[in-house]
């Protein structure tokens, strides 16, 4: 897996985060690709993206076990 560093920052600046929290949303993202997991728009309601924001949320909330 690779993450473009040009793409993050930009990204982070468009969505107004910050590139930590960016850079967790993609690497996220990735993992979730690379386990099996895909979406056919990147509309909020897709399951893969709410699973995505979920564990984003409880990284954020630092709840790991």
């Amino acid at each position: 897996m690779a993450v473009s560093l040009e793409t993050m920052t930009a990204n982070a600046a468009y969505f107004n985060v910050t590139p930590d929290e960016e850079l967790k949303r993609l690497l996220i993202h990735g993992v979730l690709h690379l386990d099996g997991m895909d979406h056919k728009t990147n509309g909020p309601a897709e399951p893969m993206l709410r699973l995505q924001e979920e564990i984003l949320a409880d990284l954020a909330g630092e709840n790991i076990i």
